[in-house]
């Protein structure tokens, strides 16, 4: 009779002992983690009898722990697919199966809109415009204090005429510091250039001279008889006695460098009027200009002093400055002739040496 007993209960004990050890197990074992992910989501094993459906899982983000130092941008990353089933099993059945518990794969992520999107120009554009700006800020220049037309004119290599024209400035052709003048050459017509041949030397925010000869020009004129060369209705003279240290584009650039003591008097190559006088030209020192006609100007640098001031007369050989020192270390004068603005070769006008 007991033996008939133990044959009986006994294959279901052990069947329900191993379940239990399964479910115990079960709950004691991690589940897999999809370590891509930024939530962190875990559910226990379901032990399901033989022909029940076991309770789904519930949805993603019930038990979350984010990150918050991730970016929020859309990778369009795939979801790993769930852990795979074993198909349901009854307790106390030779088979029990365990549902494997389902994990929330990949990252949620939501793509940030653009909050005022700005478009950045192109680097590649960056030098055209630089140039551009460049080239514009060439075209204008701003008048200082002691500028003539000539000057200015002179440091762009233009017609004085011409700026005054492009500029439509009138009598009394009044500049003053501060002013802006365009500097481009413009097609304007000769005729409206060769009216303005009578352009006074008005120095901007100074007063002018008096249109007299200085008294310190007169008594320091040359005395010793000087050869003189008629060209294009002028009688020219050299402007010093020193020896020709470089001849025009031969070191000497636009001009001529006589070779000169510091001191030495320094005399107008004709009869004319001083344009200007000072040294607001970079390079030149003390710049003396002088108009012989409207076509015809002759300038002097690297004085040490000048004896005349915008506005004066002169004559030929009147002394008009005393010679200085070059950039370079050298005493010497140099002096150059533009013809309607541009630099002439002194030679074509004074006398042969």
């Amino acid at each position: 009779m007991r033996a008939g007993l133990d044959r009986l209960f006994r294959p279901g004990l052990m069947l329900g002992l191993s379940g239990l050890l399964l479910a115990c197990a079960a709950e004691h074992s991690p589940a897999p983690v999809d370590d891509r992910s930024t939530v962190l989501e875990r559910q226990s094993p379901i032990i399901a009898p033989r022909g029940e459906t076991g309770p789904q899982p519930g949805p993603r983000g019930s038990r979350q722990m984010q990150v918050a130092d991730r970016a929020t941008v859309d990778d369009d990353v795939d979801e790993p697919a769930d852990t795979a089933q074993v198909s349901p099993a009854v307790v106390g059945s030779p088979a029990t199966t365990v549902q494997g518990a389902r994990v929330g794969g990949g990252i949620s992520r939501q793509q940030l809109e653009p909050i005022g999107r700005q478009t950045l120009p192109d680097a590649a554009d960056e030098p055209t415009r630089e140039a551009s700006a460049d080239a514009a800020r060439d075209e204008v220049y701003t008048v200082q204090q002691g500028d003539t037309l000539y000057s200015i004119a002179w440091m762009h290599d233009m017609d004085h005429r011409r700026l005054a024209a492009v500029n439509r400035l009138s009598e009394p052709f009044t500049i003053y510091p501060g002013q802006e003048l365009s500097v481009v050459a413009e097609n304007v017509g000769e005729r409206e250039v060769r009216a303005l041949d009578d352009i006074p030397a008005a120095p901007a925010g100074a007063s002018a001279g008096t249109g007299e000869r200085p008294r310190a020009a007169m008594e320091q004129r040359r005395t010793s008889v000087t050869p003189t060369r008629q060209v294009d209705g002028v009688s020219w003279q050299w402007p010093a006695d020193g020896r020709i240290l470089a001849r025009f584009g031969d070191g000497a650039g636009r001009g001529v460098d006589l070779a000169q003591e510091r001191g030495s008097p320094v005399f107008a190559v004709a009869d004319g009027d001083v344009v200007y006088a000072g040294r607001g030209i970079q390079g030149a020192g003390n710049l003396v200009i002088l108009r012989h006609s409207g076509s015809h100007l002759s300038a002097y640098m690297y004085n040490s002093n000048m004896l005349v001031r915008e506005g004066d007369r002169v004559r030929a050989g009147d002394r008009i400055a005393s010679s200085g020192v070059a950039p370079d270390g050298r005493e010497l004068l140099h002096f150059e002739i533009r013809v309607d603005g541009q630099a002439a070769d002194p030679n074509r006008f004074l006398p042969r040496r």
